[in-house]
């Protein structure tokens, strides 16, 4: 009987410590990354699987900031609003629907207004996005110009383009890295060009044809085709941007000189166009142009309007964080949700990213997301900020 007493206390530490080694190894398991890295004409390119390293993240958003008050001048926004948010937190809002950039600091207090309507230095007639650089300088996209302003809010110059730039960056040595699209008889495309510091147009970077745009009658059809292909970039810091044309999931990496230093690629099936998706965009055109009195009938619409084979691969804009982490935004037909696919810096392919709540991001800095919202009641727009609760949770490595 002790001899059978002794047997069973020794089957149960050897179990017990059979658990605890395979508990550690299995924890000790990291997920393998099953894609591939080749080097074509010189250029790295990392080659993503469909599904990510880590699967699904939710962030868990706490919101912990609101900006805007219709009762107050200095925080009430209207419409084309950016945001911008410097290295000490400080918040730019930039509003087109009054031509002015308001600077807030991280606990959302008023601290000055930048510009005003005009057409003098430092006024503005348009915005349209804005970018910070390592020194707290401000440069404001208006269109044909870039206007900068320094760390306290004084206008410095004016930057002119000579054309109407879409997305811009500026990079290390002061140069302009930006997008555009070029409209001639014969010839449409969406174009990432590089200019001086001075505004001189350098060389263009990328080109790609625009099938937005197909004049007919005097009219430009297509301009508001959310189904077309169409050139997206961010610059991730002043040394490396990333720009991709949604016709296909490939994204490029460059530097400040604009030269390609990686590209980064994900296996994954375009989805087809249904007779729906092209019925509704063709409806949301006639009703547009009828708003504008202009009656054109909708057989010579469908016979000219731009349709691309299959839709885009990503929706929007990029976006980075800190970390340099990029957010390709994508929409799901099925679960009828926003979501992004997070690759790290070297352009692994990490996480789906979900957000628990309806939120749309504009940036994302020291782990809080900054988005805008509307006040159906007052039609004004408010500032939110949302801490990432689950922040740390995010693993940046393979």
């Amino acid at each position: 009987m002790e001899g059978m007493k002794i047997i069973t206390k020794c089957l149960m530490i050897l179990s017990l410590l059979f658990f605890f080694v395979f508990a550690e190894s299995k924890e000790s398991q990291k997920p393998e990354w099953k894609g591939k890295v080749e080097t074509e004409k010189g250029v790295k390119v990392i080659k993503n699987p469909k599904e990510p390293l880590y699967g699904d993240i939710v962030f868990d958003l706490q919101e912990e900031l609101t900006i805007g008050n219709e009762n107050d001048e200095n925080s009430t926004f209207y419409q084309g609003l950016d945001i911008a948010v410097d290295k000490d937190e400080n918040i730019f809002v930039l509003d087109n629907g009054i031509f002015r950039v308001q600077k807030f600091d991280k606990d959302g207090r008023y601290l000055m207004t930048i510009g005003r309507k005009g057409q003098g230095p430092g006024e503005f007639q348009v915005l349209s996005s804005a970018f910070i650089d390592s020194k707290s300088s401000l440069y404001v996209n208006q269109g044909h110009s870039i206007s900068v302003f320094d760390n306290q809010g004084k206008y410095n110059r004016s930057i002119p383009l000579g054309t109407h730039i879409l997305f811009f960056g500026i990079t290390s040595d002061r140069n302009i890295i930006a997008t555009t699209s070029t409209i001639i008889p014969g010839k449409t495309s969406e174009d990432l060009i590089l200019f001086d510091s001075m505004g001189k147009k350098l060389k263009t970077l990328a080109t790609f044809p625009n099938v937005r745009v197909v004049p007919v009658g005097g009219i430009a059809l297509g301009a508001r085709n959310r189904l077309a292909f169409y050139l997206s970039f961010c610059p991730l810091t002043e040394k490396i941007s990333l720009y991709g044309f949604s016709s296909e999931y490939k994204l490029y990496l460059i530097d400040s000189s604009g030269d390609v230093v990686s590209i980064i690629e994900k296996e994954e099936i375009p989805e087809r166009l249904t007779e729906r998706d092209k019925e509704n965009t063709i409806n949301a055109e006639i009703e547009f142009l009828k708003r504008r009195g202009m009656l054109i009938p909708k057989d010579e619409i469908k016979k000219a309007y731009p349709f691309p084979p299959h839709k885009s691969f990503f929706l929007g804009g990029f976006m980075t964080d800190d970390l340099g982490d990029i957010y390709v935004p994508k929409f799901s037909t099925i679960k009828k949700e926003l979501y992004y696919d997070l690759f790290n810096p070297k352009g692994y392919y990490l996480y789906k990213v979900i957000m628990k709540e309806a939120v749309l991001p504009r940036t994302i800095k020291n782990g809080c997301i900054y988005a805008t919202s509307m006040d159906k009641e007052t039609g004004c727009f408010k500032i939110k900020r949302y801490r990432i609760k689950n922040w740390d949770q995010i693993k940046v490595g393979i």
